[in-house]
């Protein structure tokens, strides 16, 4: 189980070294109501790295940048269970991590469906 920035640090540069596809996925809820207003998925491999931040490309250019070095990770089945699949992918390896302002970022890699 991840649960510092430094060994996810460390499991996106594995990623990245593998090319391996990974996908984000940003989910803004409004409050009191957690209602969500906003969501996003990106699915590509990691373009850039440093620390605290991270970039994912698809093979159109398009491009997500992610900066995480203010979240803290959160373990929740209920949210990890929304993103086993989507986009005809399988989502393997989901951390989910939440911002200051309650922005929920899941991080995972990808296996196409069988």
């Amino acid at each position: 189980m991840i649960s510092s920035h430094e060994e996810f640090s460390l499991l996106l540069n594995k990623w990245r070294s593998e090319s391996k596809e990974v996908f984000v996925s940003v989910t803004c809820q409004e409050p009191p109501e957690s209602r969500i207003w906003c969501s996003v998925v990106a699915i590509g491999s990691i373009r850039h790295f440093d620390v605290g931040e991270f970039a994912i490309a698809d093979a159109n250019g398009n491009t997500a940048l992610v900066r995480y070095s203010n979240c803290r990770f959160v373990y929740e089945a209920e949210f990890e269970s929304r993103f086993t699949t989507l986009a005809g992918k399988k989502f393997e390896d989901v951390f989910v991590l939440v911002s200051p302002s309650g922005t929920y970022i899941a991080v995972g890699s990808t296996d196409p469906l069988s």
